[in-house]
């Protein structure tokens, strides 16, 4: 999970650690070819920052979370899920 930069393009740039440019996409592309497979993949997923000023209490995240069209509304953050495949046995 991480800004997505198709969605915030100036206040991307407001962190110091945000130094590279990152979609849903290109953090699918750099988790495909460290051999880790693709499970999900959401562009518009969480708000872009839920750190500081008005803390929500958990039932509104939990609704948010079950509404996903409200995710295209206000997500600027991916969600990509990666799971390393395990390795096979040789018989």
């Amino acid at each position: 999970m991480g800004p997505n930069i198709k969605y915030l393009p100036g206040a991307y740039w407001d962190f110091f650690d945000h130094y590279v440019e990152l979609t849903e996409l290109s953090m699918a592309e750099a988790l495909s070819n460290c051999g880790f497979e693709i499970e999900k993949r959401v562009g518009r997923f969480l708000p872009y920052t839920m750190s500081h000023g008005r803390q929500y209490p958990p039932w509104v995240l939990r609704l948010y979370l079950a509404l996903p069209a409200a995710w295209g509304l206000f997500g600027k953050q991916f969600l990509v899920v990666g799971r390393k495949p395990l390795p096979t046995q040789n018989a």
